[in-house]
């Protein structure tokens, strides 16, 4: 779901862009943590990263290190080790 609280659209990542126009290059900052760690996932979430975002949008990956691969091949970042 894209939201809080009792203010949230449902999203189905299947369907990446099937949300409300109003929402199309609306977002400064999006943070993602997509539920499986390969590149189909991963490819899904940024169809919808795009559709969100106002061009410079700051995006935010939770992820883990066996998906580091296919992040590489698909987009430029910045990685931050965390450890808990």
């Amino acid at each position: 779901k894209i939201g809080y609280g009792d203010r949230f659209i449902f999203y189905d990542f299947n369907e990446p862009t099937k949300l409300h126009e109003s929402l199309r290059n609306n977002f400064d900052y999006i943070l993602i943590d997509p539920p499986f760690l390969n590149e189909e996932c991963l490819n899904k979430f940024l169809d919808t990263v795009e559709f969100l975002s106002k061009g410079e949008t700051r995006l935010v990956i939770l992820s883990g290190t066996l998906s580091l691969p296919c992040h590489k091949r698909l987009i430029t970042y910045i990685l931050f080790d965390f450890q808990d």
